[in-house]
C-alpha cells in the first residue's frame, strides 16, 4: 500500500514541471514512507506529455512516477481522476 500521493495537475504548464519533479526527487529522509507522484494531465496542448515520458524513462528513484491523461478539462476533474488513479491512502495535491 502507498502511504502518501503528491498529486499534479496541470494544463499546458510543461515548463513548470521540471522544477517541481526535480524537488520531489532530492526529497531525502524519504526512505520510510512508500509514497508516489501522480501528474494528471489535463488535455494540454504543449510538449507536458512527451516531458513527463522523458522523466520517466529516466526516473531512478523507489517511488513511482506516473501519468494519465484527463481529456476533460476542468481542475475539479483532474483532481478526481488524481484520486482515482493513486494508490495513496494521503494526498497532497499541487496545483
Amino acid at each position: 500500500m502507498v502511504d502518501f500521493s503528491v498529486a499534479i495537475r496541470t494544463y499546458n504548464k510543461s515548463e513548470q514541471i521540471p522544477p517541481i519533479l526535480e524537488a520531489l526527487r532530492s526529497q531525502v529522509g524519504t526512505e520510510s514512507i512508500n509514497w508516489e507522484i501522480v501528474i494528471v494531465d489535463n488535455n494540454s496542448s504543449d510538449d507536458t506529455a512527451e516531458l513527463i515520458r522523458q522523466y520517466q524513462a529516466t526516473w531512478d528513484r523507489a517511488f513511482p512516477l506516473r501519468y494519465f491523461l484527463e481529456p476533460k478539462q476542468g481542475a475539479s476533474i483532474a483532481r478526481k481522476r488524481a484520486i482515482q488513479e493513486s494508490q495513496g491512502e494521503f494526498y497532497w495535491f499541487f496545483g
